[in-house]
């Protein structure tokens, strides 16, 4: 099972029910309760509401409004519920568990990795845990029996065979015309979803054992009766979700374009390898459909992924245009997880700086920012270079910045948020917009934070902190653990606590790391940057507070004064 780390949040845990006779019992596993070896409760998820499917797997998701942080303790205990009212700091008694079993979630010995451990664990095999795995619908287009083999996993977002729903017809189509077939499928919890297909035909390569089991079916378009393939999805219950499309062209060079609902302007279409591009009114083939590409499902080869669809129905066209074919061997829905938060998007497509931006539901209803809840999820993609202006104190439950662009948030006006900074984005904190005390940002690997103040929320993730050139800025939350490291171009202002995370404060040049008269703990990397303040005016001597500082091709520059220093021989 996928690993925790310590020092994280448990948001969402995911249980993999084998039904069969036990069907009844499992609707009954309403809550999740997680405690240590002990049995003291440590958190405790929302509602869940399991449907009693027999014989056939599902997946419940249980999440957690208050996710509880796996802090070090050497292990934990996992149990189901049907209780009401169980309150953290409680001793969970076990009688009132679905049965007296409980998973064991085990520290390993040498890292600081968390891990299901099976053996210290009293689930039956048929039950298992993993973390955030997300409900979907999977859906694999054959012409008769299942090529997916029992126990096998499949798919770019993997599920095991028995949670993908094999979709056919009698009527395999022809040379001409078209067919078309619907069938309400269930998901990996067992809500009922409705398929509707239409093609020229159902065509099977099933005697070729070197083609993936998902490519061997294929819906495939005709170039005379019907140039497209077609698939709705209706029904669909998840806010937010990815749809992958798995294609095979047969005895084509490319896979065609994907269009979305009735929009036959924009086509989706990997030329790169990219997972997703759009472009207005331009057919362009993508992928590699020919037979060697057929052995794995890959992004940008024979798989295309759009991403972060909303709303209960969902329509798909692939396009034929020579070298280039409309087909769809499979398709998975794969629910984003939002801890049952409502999900609310705008985009900045502009530089430039705006005070008000409405945000859009999936059902079309409009919202500013400063009227959304902690029941709500904003998601703001920015493309550009824009400012906004909080003109109104905001606190929804989660603030998403995507798009790979830059936003600058400025104004006097608090945002209290769990914050996301997602992948190739930066976001800039002025000196008057620094209100972001209580909220906790989570900056993604390629992602940078750049305050322009004091900034007292706690920054975690892979990403990395830059004072900008002309700066002056600082972080003060000693709770800090991003690893991506601090780059100095500016000036930073020491506060006197630890909260520059686990990477390595670099002082480039032209920056300055300014003591600012305080004790300092702190391993600085000196390249090209100066360190003010170092020495005792009165004695012209090192403080005796420890610190370390590195020096990069012999650029660095200790003293008491941004011009002056030691410089290392």
């Amino acid at each position: 099972a996928e690993a925790i780390r310590a020092g994280t949040k448990l948001e969402s845990v995911a249980v993999l029910f084998r039904s069969g006779s036990n069907a009844a019992r499992n609707q009954n596993a309403k809550y999740l309760v997680l405690t240590d070896t002990s049995n003291v409760v440590l958190g405790v998820s929302d509602a869940a509401e399991p449907t009693p499917v027999a014989e056939t797997i599902m997946t419940v998701a249980y999440t957690f409004t208050e996710a509880p942080t796996i802090d070090g303790t050497s292990a934990y205990r996992i149990y189901l519920t049907a209780q009401e009212n169980v309150a953290v700091g409680d001793t969970f008694n076990t009688a009132n568990a679905v049965t007296a079993r409980f998973l064991a979630l085990q520290k390993a010995a040498s890292s600081a990795d968390f891990t299901f451990n099976t053996a210290a664990s009293q689930y039956a095999p048929a039950m298992t845990f993993s973390l955030r795995v997300p409900r979907a619908l999977n859906v694999n287009f054959t012409v008769g029996d299942s090529p997916l083999v029992e126990g096998t996993d499949y798919g770019v977002a993997p599920y095991p065979a028995a949670q993908w729903r094999n979709m056919t017809t009698e009527n395999r189509g022809g040379d001409t015309g078209t067919i078309t077939f619907s069938e309400a499928l269930r998901d990996t919890t067992g809500s009922a979803i409705t398929v509707t297909a239409t093609a020229r035909k159902l065509e099977t390569q099933a005697g070729d054992s070197t083609v993936y089991p998902l490519f061997r079916d294929t819906l495939v378009d005709s170039g005379e009766a019907e140039d497209t393939v077609k698939v709705k999805i209706s029904g669909i219950p998840y806010k937010l979700y990815d749809v992958y499309v798995y294609m095979a062209a047969n005895a084509w060079d490319k896979n065609g374009s994907i269009t979305l609902g009735d929009d036959t302007a924009h086509h989706y279409y990997v030329a790169d390898g990219a997972t997703e591009t759009s472009v207005a009114e331009t057919v362009t083939a993508w992928g590699d459909a020919r037979p060697a590409a057929w052995g794995t499902p890959a992004l940008g080869v024979n798989v295309l992924c759009l991403r972060n669809l909303s709303g209960d129905e969902m329509k798909l066209t692939t396009w034929r245009r020579e070298p280039a074919r409309g087909n769809i061997a499979a398709i998975q829905v794969v629910e984003v997880p939002t801890n049952g938060l409502t999900v609310w998007s705008a985009t900045l497509s502009a530089d430039g700086a705006v005070s008000t931006v409405t945000f859009t539901n999936p059902r079309g209803e409009t919202k500013l920012l400063s009227e959304l809840t902690e029941d709500d999820r904003v998601e703001l993609t920015v493309t550009g270079a824009a400012t906004l202006t909080l003109d109104a104190a905001a606190a929804p439950g989660q603030f998403a910045l995507l798009g790979g662009g830059a936003l600058t948030l400025a104004g006097a006006q608090t945002l209290t948020t769990a914050i996301e900074v997602n992948e190739g984005t930066t976001l800039a904190v002025t000196a008057d917009a620094a209100t972001l005390e209580g909220s906790t940002i989570k900056v993604a690997s390629t992602a940078v934070l750049a305050p322009r103040a004091t900034l007292s929320a706690q920054v975690t993730g892979a990403g990395s902190v830059t004072i900008e050139a002309g700066q002056t800025a600082a972080l003060s939350n000693a709770a800090n653990d991003f690893t991506g490291g601090t780059v100095v171009n500016g000036t930073l202002l020491w506060q006197g606590v630890a909260a520059y995370g686990t990477g390595t404060v670099a002082v480039n040049a032209g920056g300055i790391f300014d003591l600012n008269g305080l004790p300092c703990a702190q391993a600085v990397t000196l390249a090209g940057g100066k360190l003010k303040g170092a020495f005792d005016a009165a004695t012209d001597t090192l403080p005796a507070e420890a610190f370390s500082v590195n020096f990069n091709q012999d650029q660095g520059k200790l003293g008491n004064s941004e011009t002056g220093g030691l410089v290392p021989m």
